[in-house]
Formats: C-alpha cells, structure tokens, sequence
C-alpha cells in the first residue's frame, strides 16, 4: 500500500472540530492520522450513488462536511451530557467517552473509498467494509504513534481511548451491516457499547436526506489538502 503525501495542513479541515478534544495527546493523535489518510477522503463525496446523503454532501468533499456533521452532532449530544445517559463500562470516564466519540467519528468514514492512496475519481465506488478497514487504520497508527521518537509519551489511558474509538468505527453502520454487493457481514450495533450506539446514531442523523447542518465556518474553495 502506497503511504499518502503527508499534507501538513489537513488539519485546517477540521480546526474547529480538533478545538473540542480534551487531551492533547488525542488531539495531537487526530492531526498525525489525518496526515495519512488517503487523499480522496477530503475530495470525494459522501456517497458515490448519490443516495443516502444530504444535498450538500453529494459534492466534491461532501464527505468531510458529512465528518464534520456528525462530529457536530456528537458536540450537542455531549453539551447534553448523553455520556451520563448510560454509563459506558469500557470507558474508564465521562472525559474518556467524550474523546472516543468525537475520535470515532473523525475517522470513521476516512476508508470508506479503501486505504489505497489515490487522489479522488468520479468512478470510484465506496467499500462496504470500509468500517473494518478504519478501525484497523485507528490500531496501527496507534501503535506506530505511541512508539515515535520526539512525541511525547502516549499516555496509557490515551491509548485506551483510541482502541475503544477503532471499535465504535467497526460498528458505526448499525443495523446497516450486510449488502447485496459484499458477502461480508459487518458486526452489528446491536452488540456494540454505548460510545457505539451513539456514534452509529451521530452518523445516521448526518447522513439524513432531510437534514442539513450549518457550519460556523465554511472550508475555502480550493484549499488545496
């Protein structure tokens, strides 16, 4: 697999987002990975049918804006203090919760054209397994991450937010797990923690045809990442 250019402001795609985790290091984790995702994550749109998707997600990097969508969703969930809900009995805090959701759905469509690097095409087609390709995209980055000389130490705890986030992506398509295109069964939601169930639902209220989420600020045309 051929590694990305490592674009070092991708991060300006999600400024605001990157703003609202707790830890540093999660933060300074979320940077690393979006450097190494493939490029057509920021180009391509939501849905390459053109279905299941809001109008302002069927354009050219539609897929961001539905990433952000859904990180801002999970922001208003979390203001309402959904973590407190249903105690999650992997996450070992409220803080814990609050950095594995936002992770999670930060990179849980960022395979969804595969993890080949390519720049984005109007043929290309979404892969249905993308959930699993993401989750193991979040382990190994982690693994390379905690292990970097000139990073700080990744705190332990730190590291145990990012496996529980890789798990939540596994299972972020819900009840949506099988296709008529792929003999591979995702793993359902319904098995899934609370962080899981509440990452499949921030995404499924993005990717509402009926919804469309305004933005504080929009991404400038053209910003070449």
């Amino acid at each position: 697999m051929k590694t990305p250019p490592l674009y070092s402001d991708r991060s300006f795609f999600f400024q605001d987002e990157l703003s609202w985790f707790l830890s540093p290091a999660i933060k300074d984790f979320s940077s690393f990975c979006l450097a190494r995702v493939p490029s057509c994550f920021f180009e391509a749109p939501a849905s390459s049918s053109g279905k299941y998707h809001p109008e302002y997600t069927k354009q050219k990097g539609g897929l961001v804006l539905h990433t952000r969508a859904a990180m801002g969703i999970a922001k208003k969930l979390l203001e309402g203090r959904i973590q407190d809900f249903q105690r999650d009995l992997f996450c070992a805090s409220p803080d814990d919760f609050h950095d594995a959701l936002l992770l999670a759905l930060l990179f849980h469509d960022s395979c969804k054209y595969g993890a080949e690097e390519r720049p984005y095409d109007p043929s290309m087609h979404t892969v249905f397994e993308h959930p699993l390709i993401a989750g193991e995209f979040l382990r190994t980055y982690a693994d390379i991450y905690k292990n970097l000389r000139g990073k700080p130490p990744f705190p332990k705890n730190d590291f145990a937010i990012v496996m529980l986030a890789a798990q939540a992506v596994v299972t972020h398509m819900g009840v949506f797990n099988i296709s008529k295109y792929s003999n591979i069964v995702l793993p359902s939601v319904v098995h899934a923690s609370w962080l899981g169930q509440v990452v499949h639902i921030c995404d499924l209220i993005a990717s509402d045809c009926h919804i469309q989420y305004l933005f504080n600020h929009h991404i400038e045309e053209g910003h070449n990442g």
